[in-house]
């Protein structure tokens, strides 16, 4: 039943997604995509094996829903934040628009422990929305560094 739900939530974010009209120049996303699934699993490799915060589920079903989650999930969550925050003009709707999506990571995150994908032993949720943040910074640092190089426009 784990490896369904990662499964399913995989397959809509991508799905939808790649149904959205794009902003930007699909190489920018894609560039995203890619660092950030390169840095989140290099922190879930930190987080489980060299600092013991955490542990790998028991059975290999929840292990692969772990690995879709660390390498699928993550990276796309941060690209639609992205995405959709292109989209916000004011600074109220700004501020309301992040704590919104905080709260998705939170209940994301919290999915994750009730459903034995992630066991935490000297880690906590707190910490993991902080992680987030850094995902979603490091996402706009990479956009607009990937936009001042122009990249992808076609020459």
């Amino acid at each position: 039943m784990t490896l369904f739900i990662y499964i399913i939530i995989a397959w809509l974010l991508a799905g939808i997604f790649v149904m959205l009209p794009k902003r930007s120049d699909n190489l920018a996303y894609l560039f995203l995509f890619m660092i950030l699934s390169i840095v989140n699993i290099n922190i879930y490799y930190i987080r489980y094996e060299k600092f013991h915060l955490a542990t790998y589920p028991e059975t290999y079903l929840e292990y692969i829903s772990l690995i879709i989650e660390r390498s699928l999930n993550v990276p796309l969550f941060v690209l639609f934040f992205i995405y959709s925050f292109e989209s916000v003009s004011s600074k109220k709707e700004k501020i309301g628009f992040f704590l919104f999506w905080i709260t998705l990571f939170g209940v994301y995150d919290w999915l994750g422990t009730m459903l034995n994908v992630k066991i935490y032993l000297h880690w906590n949720s707190l910490f993991s929305i902080l992680l987030y943040i850094f995902y979603i910074n490091l996402a706009f640092l990479l956009k607009s560094w990937f936009n001042k190089r122009n990249w992808g426009a076609e020459k």
